[in-house]
C-alpha cells in the first residue's frame, strides 16, 4: 500500500485493495502431560511401561499389565503410583493464525478479521487439555480390562474459525 515497501505508488482504488492488510500468529509447544493410572495390578518393571513412539492406540506398554477382572484388587490397596514420569501424552503443537485489514473513512475506521485457532487442525491427546477452542478433552484408558486398555479414548480438537467486522469511532 501507499507509504510501504510493497506497492507504495499505486493508486487509491488498488491500495484500498492492497493496503492495510496485517498477518499475525501464535505458536503453542508443550510437552504432553502425564498419564493418569487408578490402580492397576502391575507385576513388570515400572520403567519398561515407557514406549519411544506412543501412538493414539498404543500409549504405553500393556504388556506386564493384569487383564483378569476377576483378578483385579478387592479393596483400595494402594500398589501402583497415579503418574509416572516417563509416561506422557505425545506433545502438543497447535498454531493460531489471523489476517485482518483496517479500512479508514473520515473519522471512521473499519476493520475486517479473519481469525483461525489451531489453523492446521492438529490433533493431540492429553487430559489436561488447557487449550480448549473447540476441544474433546481426551484421556488414557487406564483400565487393564478394558478392550483398549493404553489407547485414548477420544481425539478431536478441531479448527476453529471466526470473522470480525469492527467499527472504531
Amino acid at each position: 500500500g501507499k507509504g510501504k515497501f510493497f506497492g507504495p505508488n499505486v493508486n487509491r482504488a488498488v491500495d484500498l485493495l492492497i493496503g492495510g492488510w496485517q498477518i499475525q500468529g501464535i505458536s503453542y509447544v508443550q510437552s504432553g502431560s502425564p498419564i493418569r493410572f487408578q490402580n492397576p495390578l502391575y507385576y513388570g518393571d515400572i520403567h519398561d511401561i515407557t514406549i519411544d513412539n506412543p501412538t493414539r492406540e498404543r500409549l504405553f506398554n500393556t504388556a506386564e499389565f493384569e487383564t483378569d477382572s476377576a483378578k483385579q484388587l478387592a479393596s483400595n490397596l494402594i500398589t501402583f503410583p497415579s503418574r509416572l514420569a516417563g509416561v506422557r501424552y505425545p506433545h502438543e503443537t497447535t498454531t493460531d493464525l489471523s489476517i485482518f485489514k483496517t479500512v479508514k473513512l473520515e473519522r471512521f475506521q473499519i476493520q475486517l478479521r479473519v481469525e483461525a485457532y489451531n489453523a492446521f487442525n492438529t490433533h493431540f491427546f492429553n487430559d489436561n487439555a488447557g487449550y480448549t477452542y473447540g476441544s474433546t478433552q481426551t484421556t488414557a484408558d487406564t483400565t487393564p480390562t478394558s478392550p483398549t486398555f493404553g489407547a485414548t479414548q477420544t481425539a478431536s480438537v478441531g479448527r476453529v474459525m471466526q470473522g470480525v467486522w469492527k467499527l472504531v469511532f
